[in-house]
C-alpha cells in the first residue's frame, strides 16, 4: 500500500508513514497531526499573539508542570516564525502559526453561554459535554481525536480527570494534580492525592478503563512512552538541586536514573531513555540505551526533537545542533541552534512541553531552520548542507518534502526543488516585497501579501496577478487548493473571500464581520463576534457556511 501524500510503501499495521510522517487510516487521511500534548489553556478567536518557534526556556521541575508550553494564541498572524503553531492553525506548516494541527480534523473544546462545554468532533459534529465544573487543562493524542482533560482543579485538592474518545466521556479519577496523555491516545499517566511528600503516580489504560499504581511520593510526571506503558518521573524531592529521577518500564519496579536527573523522554520498552542532569554550571544530556549511559554533553534544555521511535534526538548545545542516533554519541549537525524542523501539512507530531516528537523514522533527509536564520538540509550521515541564510520566519515545504519555499529578510521569495540533488535557490519574481505567503501542497501555486497588504497570485515564471487589497489573514486549504482571506480588516473583523488558481475573488455569503479563519479537516471554519460572545461557522461549499455554535466565550 502506498502513502497518499508521498507515495512511500507502508505495511498494513502502520499508523504513520515512516517517510513523511503522515497518519495512515483505512482511507489514508490527508493530514493528521496534533498540537502539543501538554495541557492547553483557553483561547478566544480574537487573541492574536504571534509567536516565533523558538521553544520556551525549560523550567525546573514542579509538581504542576503539566502545562509548560506557552499560552496558545488563536488567530494566525503570519507564518511560523510565524510558524508559531497555535490556535488558529492558519497554515499548514512551520510557516504559519503555532497551533498547527495539520489540516486533519481534531476535537475542539468550546466554553459557551458562560456555563457549558461543547466539543466539535470530526466524526460526530458537536457534542454537549456533561461536565459542570470548569475545565482547566486539556491534552490531545497525536491523532487529535482522543483527549484528556482536568476539571474543577484546585492547587490543594487537585481536580477530576476525564478521557474522551468518539462520543464517550469517561471519568478517570478525582484528586488529580497533573497528567500526560500518550501519543497513541490509549493511556494516561497521572498524579493524584498530592501532599507534602508528593503524590501517587498511576497509569490508566483507556481501553480497559483500569489503573495501576506505579509509585508513591512522586513529585512530578516528566514522560510517558508512545504506547503508554512506560513513564519517567521525579521523586525524593528535597529542593531544586536535590531530587532523583526514576523510570518504570512496562509496569516493572521503578529504577533510578540518578540524582538531580530528569527523564524527559522514554521510548517503548525503555529502549532509549533521555534525561538531563542539572548542575551548577549547565545541564548535561544523557541517553540510556540498555545498560549504557552515554553522556552527550551540555544541553540547552529549551528544546529537543525526537523521531517517532525515540531512536534519534536533535538538540542544541552552546550554539550548535547535534544528533544522537540509536543510543550513540552525538554528531554535530549544524553550527547554529535548531529552531524548528520543516514539516509538511500531513506530518503528525505531538509536543510535550519543549519536546517535539515527529512521526518520522529519521531526521536524515529533512530540512531545518537555525537560530541564525539559516536553512539547512540534514544528510544521511547527519552532516548538513546550508541552503540559504537570511531566511525569514515564513517557510513552507511540500508534502513530498522535496521542495522548499521561503522568503528572505528583504521580502524576496525563493524556491529550492529536487532536494538531495540540488540546494540552489531560484528566485520567484522580482521585488515582490513579500510579508507572508501560502502555497498549494506541491509549492507550485503561490499566494503572497506584500508590504502594502496587497494579495497576489503567482505560478511558475508568470507575472504576479493582483487578487485583492487590504488583506489580513490568508489560509490555504490544500485539499482543494483554495485560498481564503480576510479583506478590509477593521476593528477586529473583516470580509471573508476565496479564490482558486488565481481567479477573481468570491465573497463568502454573509461573512463580512469575520474575526478569524481556521482549517478543520477538509473544511474551513470561521468566527464572528467579540469578547461578548463568538459564533462559529463551518464551510458547506466554497462560498456557503453553516452556523454551528453561538455564544462562545473561548475555546481550547
Amino acid at each position: 500500500m502506498l502513502c497518499k501524500d508521498c507515495g512511500n510503501e507502508y505495511s498494513p499495521g502502520d499508523k504513520f508513514c515512516q517517510k513523511c510522517g503522515s497518519m495512515i487510516t483505512h482511507e489514508q487521511i490527508n493530514e493528521p497531526s496534533l498540537e502539543d500534548n501538554a495541557p492547553k489553556e483557553a483561547n478566544r478567536p480574537h487573541e492574536q499573539e504571534p509567536m516565533n518557534n523558538e521553544p520556551a526556556q525549560a523550567e525546573q521541575p514542579t509538581p504542576a508542570d503539566t502545562k509548560r508550553p506557552p499560552k496558545l494564541p488563536v488567530i494566525v498572524a503570519a507564518g511560523i516564525g510565524v510558524v508559531a503553531i497555535i490556535i488558529l492553525l492558519l497554515v499548514m506548516m512551520p510557516g504559519g502559526s503555532k497551533y498547527l494541527k495539520s489540516s486533519n480534523a481534531y476535537n475542539m473544546l468550546f466554553y459557551v453561554d458562560s456555563g457549558s462545554y461543547v466539543v466539535l468532533t470530526p466524526e460526530n459534529g458537536t457534542i454537549d459535554l456533561d461536565v459542570e465544573d470548569d475545565i482547566d487543562r486539556i491534552s490531545y493524542s497525536m491523532g487529535g481525536t482522543e483527549m484528556a482533560f482536568l476539571a474543577d482543579f484546585f492547587s490543594i485538592d487537585g481536580g477530576t480527570l476525564y478521557f474522551m474518545e468518539g462520543q464517550t466521556v469517561t471519568e478517570v479519577s478525582d484528586g488529580v494534580y497533573s497528567f500526560l496523555l500518550n501519543a497513541e491516545g490509549n493511556a494516561i499517566a497521572y498524579l493524584a492525592d498530592y501532599g507534602e511528600d508528593g503524590g501517587d503516580l498511576y497509569l490508566y489504560d483507556c481501553k480497559k478503563k483500569s489503573k495501576e499504581k506505579v509509585a508513591k511520593e512522586v513529585y512530578s510526571i516528566e514522560a510517558i512512552s508512545p504506547d503508554g506503558k512506560s513513564v519517567g518521573y521525579i521523586a525524593s524531592y528535597r529542593n531544586y538541586d536535590n531530587y532523583r529521577g526514576f523510570i518504570s518500564i512496562n509496569g516493572r519496579e521503578p529504577e533510578s536514573v540518578g540524582k538531580n536527573c530528569r527523564p524527559f523522554a522514554v521510548s517503548n520498552n525503555g529502549k532509549y531513555v533521555y534525561y538531563e542532569r542539572y548542575g551548577n554550571d549547565a545541564d548535561t544530556l544523557y541517553v540510556k540505551a540498555g545498560k549504557d549511559d552515554i553522556k552527550l554533553g551540555k544541553y540547552d534544555s529549551y528544546s529537543a526533537f525526537l523521531n517517532r521511535e525515540y531512536s534519534e534526538i536533535l538538540f542544541s548545545s552552546e550554539g550548535r545542533t547535534y544528533i544522537s542516533a540509536k543510543g550513540k554519541d552525538k554528531i554535530k549537525v549544524s553550527n547554529s541552534n535548531i529552531r524548528w524542523l520543516l514539516k509538511p501539512a500531513a506530518m503528525a507530531y505531538v509536543q510535550y512541553g519543549t519536546i517535539m516528537v515527529y512521526g518520522l523514522d529519521s531526521f536524515a533527509g529533512k530540512v531545518a531552520v537555525g537560530d541564525d536564520n539559516s536553512l539547512f538540509y540534514i544528510n544521511k550521515d547527519f552532516s548538513s548542507e546550508r541552503i540559504s541564510s537570511g531566511v525569514s520566519s515564513n517557510v513552507l515545504i511540500s508534502d513530498d518534502m522535496n521542495t522548499v519555499l521561503y522568503a528572505n529578510n528583504r521580502g524576496s521569495l525563493f524556491k529550492v526543488e529536487n532536494l538531495k540533488k540540488s540546494f540552489e535557490p531560484v528566485e520567484i519574481g522580482e521585488d515582490l516585497e513579500v510579508v507572508r505567503f501560502q502555497a498549494t501542497s506541491d509549492m507550485k501555486k503561490i499566494y503572497y501579501v506584500n508590504e502594502d497588504d496587497d494579495l497576489y497570485y503567482i505560478r511558475g515564471k508568470s507575472k504576479p496577478k493582483n487578487i485583492a487589497h487590504d488583506v489580513e489573514d490568508i489560509l490555504m486549504n490544500t485539499k482543494d487548493d483554495r485560498l481564503y482571506f480576510l479583506e478590509d480588516f477593521r476593528r477586529d473583523s473583516g470580509t471573508l473571500y476565496t479564490t482558486k488558481n488565481g481567479s477573481k475573488k468570491q465573497a463568502v455569503e454573509n461573512a463580512d464581520e469575520v474575526a478569524s479563519i481556521q482549517l478543520y479537516g477538509d473544511k474551513v471554519i470561521y468566527f464572528e463576534g467579540d469578547y461578548n460572545g463568538f459564533t462559529l461557522y463551518i464551510s458547506e461549499s466554497p462560498t456557503k457556511f453553516e452556523k454551528l455554535l453561538e455564544d462562545i466565550d473561548y475555546f481550547y
